[in-house]
């Protein structure tokens, strides 16, 4: 990650509390044992997508596990639109916990979902969904703004961002 100072001409960010910093960019650093933090911008990273053979991999696992346990059966794969087409975004109810996954198993193209937040904090769970392609939504009155820009990110990259409007299972 490449930062930079942050140029005197934004003193009134000086006083800003830390998380109020990250839609803009700019994170707090700490130096030494000094009270008051030094400031940098940082500039945006691209978002990173697992290698496709670990994601194949993943998707195989699932489908071999799922079709004999829940004989899961996926119609209509010719009406997703090609990776070339552009970003879609799938909307789907939200019935289990296993939904995402099998909502990726046709798709032959990169994936994002939108997740909620707590579920990036249990064990093994978390690292798994954030390393496919997850991003969190906190639970509040609305979106965040870095939720809607990971989104809309991920459309213009020609991504399927999956969510689920009914909210947590």
């Amino acid at each position: 990650m490449t930062t930079m100072p942050l140029p005197d001409r934004y003193p009134q960010l000086q006083n800003t509390r830390r998380q109020g910093l990250n839609f803009l960019g700019i994170e707090p650093n700490l130096i030494g044992r000094s009270k008051s933090p030094a400031f940098f911008v940082t500039k945006p990273t691209p978002d990173r997508y697992p290698p496709k053979i670990a994601v194949a991999a993943v998707r195989l696992l699932a489908y071999l596990i799922s079709k004999p346990l829940w004989f899961v059966r996926f119609n209509g794969r010719q009406n997703i639109p090609p990776e070339s087409a552009g970003g879609i975004i799938i909307a789907s109810n939200h019935q289990t916990y296993i939904d995402p996954v099998w909502i990726c198993i046709p798709l032959s193209r990169r994936v994002r979902y939108l997740a909620i937040e707590k579920a990036f904090h249990w064990p093994v769970i978390g690292s798994v969904i954030k390393y496919l392609g997850a991003f969190p939504v906190k639970q509040t009155d609305g979106l965040s703004v870095s939720t809607i820009k990971v989104a809309l990110r991920s459309l213009r990259e020609g991504a399927a961002v999956i969510i689920f409007p009914e909210g947590e299972r």
